[in-house]
């Protein structure tokens, strides 16, 4: 298994690493029912509260709830819409895909801490300035490929432990 732990890690402003733009504020009664994921400030099913008939975000991007459930991170596969309690995060060098955002999700949400009702994340100085850890290649820039093999990396090793278990546990269920 690769370990966090072998890496250097180096500190990073969320504005030299992000291209994050707000969300967008629409009324409810000006909402109409599709399949386009509303992703709203909730900590709970990728953030998605409803299915409307718009989207004002591109798929394979990262959302960030700066209000709300503040630092709930969700990657989204398919086009989507970010309500005004989100943010939508892009990297700006590299190539988002599935399994580093799923590395940038865990560490971008690990902020949370820090944040609550009376102390929100706000967009504007806190966000933009905002600083997270990542690891680093020799030359100091963020290690993409090392994100995307350490997550590959863990997926299979869960595949396996859930294959093991089924295996072990079918015939105790009579199948």
């Amino acid at each position: 298994m690769l370990n966090l732990n072998d890496r250097k890690w180096h500190s990073f402003t969320f504005e030299s690493i992000f291209d994050i733009h707000r969300g967008e504020s629409i009324y409810k009664q000006y909402m109409k029912r599709g399949d386009i994921p509303y992703v709203s400030a909730s900590a709970s099913n990728n953030g998605i509260s409803d299915y409307i008939d718009r989207y004002n975000r591109e798929a394979n991007s990262i959302s960030l709830a700066y209000d709300g459930s503040i630092g709930a991170t969700f990657w989204h596969s398919t086009k989507w819409f970010a309500s005004e309690k989100v943010v939508s995060i892009n990297l700006k060098n590299h190539k988002l895909n599935r399994h580093i955002a799923l590395f940038l999700c865990q560490t971008i949400s690990r902020q949370k801490v820090k944040y609550n009702y009376g102390y929100k994340w706000s967009v504007g100085i806190r966000m933009m300035r905002g600083r997270i850890l990542l690891p680093v290649n020799e030359h100091g820039v963020p290690d993409y490929s090392f994100m995307e093999q350490y997550i590959k990396e863990r997926e299979r090793q869960l595949i396996q432990k859930y294959k093991n278990f089924i295996g072990k546990n079918i015939q105790t269920w009579g199948y």
